[in-house]
């Protein structure tokens, strides 16, 4: 074995392990185990595994046969495993059927028991084939169907992936040792650009944990009749330093179920939602030309400060208190002279 060849089975041999270090990477930094996740470390592992006949071809004389077979079942998963992945990063569930994209692969791992391998090298030329439409499929779903994920991260995968497939599709129609080695090289770089990329950035791999369940709908609409009722009947919103503990006691409910019904229903943080009703109380109160002042309005419809007031006044009806106030009286003025 020269120094070139000892120079490319290394090469090779260290992109394999890159691979499956990133496949565990990512799983152990996806505490949740969540699909996506899953998918891409399949597809990484079904990309060491073709790596593997590679390696095995550069280290050794010959390629035993269980070698042909795992690089072939790793060819055929990288497609199906990319096109899950893109699918499962959409709020949709894979249906068990769905799980027979897999079964050519699952096929030449079983042919392992088998001594004769011809059939499994034909296998390479279709896989390259297959490979090319999960891709283009992946991409077609990513542009149409919309990204719940952080784009740059498909982007990184699917261009990585795209470059790999070049290689292969450049061994099985114009094989020669000379490629063969320029494929591994290049697979092996692709694999480092994205171990870089990922350890560079974390931001890639940042993993949103599950939310909270929200109540059902019947707790839910349960809820809001008490707070409609709190709010709206018994202005519990005039009350200085209103929390959501002390509406929870008020309504005899969980606090984390008040805050997850305000926010999912109303579209609003508890904060936002009590100074809508004070700020609709502020409303009523500059109405009446004989009220006190802004800094009285503010001590009784529940604000802490003048500041506050102005803060949120102007956030829901975009003019200040006085600006409200002048339109207003405005308004009636050209009321009274009709």
């Amino acid at each position: 074995m020269d120094n070139w060849t000892i120079f490319i089975a290394l090469f090779c041999g260290i992109a394999i392990a890159q691979a499956v270090f990133l496949a565990v990477f990512l799983l152990a930094k996806d505490r949740l185990k969540t699909a996506p996740t899953i998918f891409l470390a399949i597809m990484l592992i079904g990309l060491a595994c073709r790596l593997s006949k590679s390696y095995f071809f550069y280290v050794f004389d010959g390629v035993p046969h269980w070698v042909v077979n795992l690089g072939a079942a790793g060819l055929w998963a990288i497609g199906p495993a990319f096109w899950f992945y893109t699918k499962t990063s959409h709020p949709k569930k894979i249906q068990l059927i769905e799980y027979l994209h897999f079964a050519p692969s699952l096929l030449c791992l079983v042919a392992i028991l088998f001594v004769d391998t011809s059939l499994i090298v034909k296998m390479y030329y279709g896989g390259s084939v297959v490979l090319t439409l999960y891709l283009v499929a992946s991409l077609f779903r990513f542009r149409q169907a919309g990204w719940s994920g952080n784009p740059n991260r498909f982007w990184l995968f699917f261009g990585g992936m795209s470059m790999i497939w070049l290689t292969f599709a450049f061994q099985v129609l114009a094989p020669s040792v000379q490629l063969y080695t320029a494929g591994s090289a290049v697979a092996s770089l692709v694999l480092y650009g994205i171990n870089f990329m990922i350890m560079h950035n974390q931001q890639l791999f940042k993993i949103k944990g599950k939310g909270p369940k929200l109540p059902d709908k019947a707790k839910q609409e349960d809820i809001v009749r008490e707070l409609e009722r709190l709010f709206r009947e018994q202005k519990v919103h005039l009350q200085k330093g209103l929390t959501v503990a002390m509406v929870a006691k008020a309504i005899q409910k969980p606090t984390y179920l008040i805050s997850q019904t305000i926010r999912h229903h109303y579209g609003l943080k508890f904060t936002d939602f009590v100074n809508k009703f004070r700020v609709q109380e502020v409303k009523d109160q500059l109405a009446d030309q004989a009220n006190p002042t802004i800094e009285t309005i503010a001590l009784q419809t529940g604000f802490s400060s003048t500041s506050s007031l102005y803060q949120a006044f102007k956030r829901e009806v975009n003019l200040t208190p006085q600006a409200y106030r002048k339109q207003l009286i405005q308004a009636q003025s050209i009321a009274s002279s009709k």
